[in-house]
């Protein structure tokens, strides 16, 4: 538990206001080996039974798995995301070794089991034990971690911690050990990431580790950034049953504060071989014999550091006791065939539709099935435009075009084949499902990451969301073709938006001068001065009227709220914002949003900060509550995911209204890209990738078009150019 600590926000970038704009079986009695056993009847745990057609199996975590095969185990073949893997396959059952995730993206490891193939088995490994020396313990390493918090301003490491530790505090946690060897020693390590820093003083960070009330490891230091103790467990430590740790910073130092995230405990602790209910791992640190204890069943012994794994032969199985020999700082898993577990989850591969065999279709809708299906009259509507409109599930993409997992790369590889290969190629992308930073499902419910977006690395707020990647097909810096998200959790909200699409076009293309609003923050001139400038631009072609409520100003929000209940083709907003709010004052809100009653449905153009942050697993930001609002709000925006600044936003606001003013391209995505291809310099042959500054870049990864890129602004008859 926790004491004395302050609640923190997740994410206090993002919340705040900114200084920037913006098991039982019969045992053996006789000594036997190993190396030719069958397989029990029945397992301990049931098995995933499956035919022989191509499968995905999604692992939980590091261990045996087995898999029953109805039909036979002809040509099966299991692959890892790096290639074949061994199996096994004993009276119908096909055992291999699962190892865990390392993608950031998802919890869960996937693996592909197929029939066209040459099985591979384990290559033997001879640990007949001989008269080298007895090997009586090993260090058990038990990793303490909670993943609570969220902290997107770290470049390099994990972004995910357990707690939040300013000084004086303690964090307070307990661990089980079982069969511990009390005459041995172990190590204990804790790291750390460091908050503050006192420039003028050194050390300002001061960290104890207890164990039991031992202390452990004990560390001051000076500076931010991932720090790591590091002591010994002396003998007899940790005991056979609870043990108890604590983090404690004692706040002795002078300083203002010391502020530690804590991520994770790592102990490793003397511990006799004995296998319970989960396979033992473990690592000696010399050569030897080893006995291992409480083998109840079918053993199965493998050296995991060779490649690929190794089953050891000659181990001599005498009642419930293994012994064999061992290689020192070998890896190594014990386990019995009635321990094995069935996957987490088995589904066929989506090998069809053949994704590769497709010709072409310049409106291509990516995302999950239901609400691809929710999607289907956007698309019809589409085709009675004249465009040829293409729904493709995510997970055929995963499957063809990746390993399986649930990560962006493979549909940015999909989307480039498909502009290399397809005619038509595709004009349009739009991807369906919202996203979250919390890939691995820490605190998000599964529903917050329907599709996957990538994350970039941004000045002034670290990591954020972009989809700009997905479209960007060659090498420059600026996307390639439009694309936008609509980053929906349900169905529901897909339908909503595409009748809010429909009926937008039906409405205000038909509209002859169109009126545009401008919001500008009172709390700096300059914010009014750039709305103004927006509404220089294109005063002559609509109807314009800015918005700029003095500082301080009580129900700012009132008559805001008149002026987008009147109805705007066109909104744009200049000055401060958060996840869920316009400016400091309150200006407009997720409250707000949810009271419009607007029968005319305007563009949001959000020349600020984090209004489009869809990526948050709990808080709807405002963008999204806007797009969700059945009975008004807005049918597209475009919004920030990042802290930038107004200076570099410039460069799509003033190429947007000189766009907008000319009625150069017919539709919202199209309008999007010209503006950010125009803030990339235009190389010659032979002078390589051009170079954006950093903060224009930023802009442009992270002001992303939420919503149909093929929105239609204004009748294509009625434009100077297609686009």
């Amino acid at each position: 538990m926790l004491k004395n600590v302050r609640s923190v926000v997740l994410i206090v970038l993002l919340t705040s206001w900114f200084s920037l704009a913006c098991r039982a079986n019969s045992s053996t009695t006789e000594t036997n080996t190993v190396s030719n056993t069958s397989a029990p009847e029945s397992a301990g745990s049931s098995a995933g039974v499956v035919t022989q057609t191509p499968q995905k199996l999604f692992l939980a975590e590091e261990g045996l798995y087995v898999v029953e095969i109805a039909d036979g185990a002809q040509g099966a073949v299991v692959q890892s995301p790096d290639g074949q893997i061994p199996t096994l396959f004993e009276q119908g059952r096909l055992y291999f070794w699962g190892e865990p995730s390392t993608s950031r993206y998802s919890a869960a490891n996937v693996y592909r089991l197929t029939f066209d193939g040459t099985p591979l088995t384990f290559p033997a490994q001879d640990a007949a034990p001989d008269a080298g020396a007895s090997v009586p313990f090993y260090l058990h390493t038990l990793s303490l971690e909670e993943n609570t918090l969220y902290e997107p301003e770290i470049q390099e490491g994990d972004h995910w911690f357990w707690a939040y530790l300013p000084a004086p505090n303690t964090l307070e946690t307990t661990f089980q050990a079982d069969a511990v060897v009390p005459e041995a020693e172990g190590w204990a390590e804790l790291t750390l990431h460091a908050v503050t820093d006192a420039p003028t003083l050194s050390p300002d960070h001061h960290v104890r580790l207890f164990i039991n009330d031992t202390l452990v490891a004990e560390a001051s230091w000076d500076g931010k950034g991932a720090y790591t103790l590091r002591g010994a467990l002396p003998a007899g430590t940790v005991r056979t049953g609870e043990n108890s740790v604590r983090v404690e910073l004692p706040g002795d130092l002078d300083v203002i504060a010391d502020i530690v995230y804590v991520n994770t405990i790592m102990l490793a602790y003397p511990r006799r071989f004995v296998l319970n209910e989960a396979p033992l791992l473990f690592t000696p640190t010399q050569a030897g014999v080893v006995q291992v204890e409480g083998v109840d069943g079918t053993p199965l012994v493998l050296d995991l550091s060779t490649a690929p794994p190794s089953r050891l032969e000659g181990v001599q199985h005498d009642g419930q006791t293994l012994t064999f020999r061992v290689e020192a700082d070998h890896r190594y898993a014990v386990a019995t065939l009635e321990m094995a577990r069935a996957p987490m989850r088995i589904t066929p591969l989506a090998v069809q539709p053949d994704l590769r065999a497709l010709t072409g279709a310049d409106y291509v809708a990516v995302g999950p099935q239901d609400l691809l299906d929710a999607l289907q009259p956007l698309l019809d509507h589409r085709r009675s435009q004249g465009l040829t409109p293409l729904a493709v599930p995510v997970e055929a993409i995963y499957d063809q075009f990746g390993n399986g997992l649930p990560e962006p790369e493979p549909i940015r590889e999909f989307v480039r084949y498909a502009v290399d290969h397809w005619s038509p190629a595709p004009r349009f992308l739009v991807l369906v499902g919202d996203a979250t930073y919390d890939m691995r499902g820490y605190i998000a419910p599964p529903e917050a990451n329907r599709l996957p977006t990538f994350l970039t690395w941004t000045v002034y707020g670290g990591e954020t969301a972009t989809d700009v990647p997905f479209a960007n097909v060659d090498d420059d810096p600026a996307p390639d073709i439009a694309v936008g998200r609509i980053p929906a959790r349900t169905p529901e909200q897909v339908r909503t938006l595409v009748e809010k699409t429909i009926r937008f076009e039906e409405t205000h293309v038909a509209a002859t001068t169109p009126r545009v609003l401008a919001v500008a923050d009172g709390r700096e001139p300059s914010f009014a001065n750039d709305a103004q400038a927006f509404l220089d631009r294109i005063q002559t072609a609509y109807q314009t009227d800015l918005y700029t409520p003095p500082p301080d100003t009580p129900n700012a929000d009132a008559p805001l709220l008149e002026r987008l209940n009147e109805g705007a083709f066109i909104t744009a907003y200049f000055g401060h914002g958060s996840v869920t709010q316009w400016g400091r004052d309150h200006i407009f809100d997720v409250d707000d949003a949810q009271q419009l009653r607007n029968a005319t449905l305007p563009v949001f153009l959000n020349f600020t900060c984090l209004t489009g942050f869809f990526i948050h697993p709990e808080v709807e930001s405002l963008t999204e509550t806007l797009l969700w609002q059945p009975d008004g709000g807005i049918v597209a925006a475009l919004a920030p995911t990042s802290l930038t600044l107004p200076s570099d936003q410039q460069f799509l606001s003033n190429p947007l209204a000189t766009f907008l003013a000319e009625r150069r391209y017919a539709t919202l995505g199209e309008l999007l890209l010209a503006a950010q291809q125009s803030a990339v310099p235009q190389s010659s042959e032979g002078e390589g990738v051009p170079v954006v500054q950093t903060g224009v870049q930023d802009v442009l990864n992270t002001f992303l078009l939420l919503g149909d890129p093929a929105l239609r602004l204004f009748d294509e008859t009625a434009t100077a150019s297609g686009g």
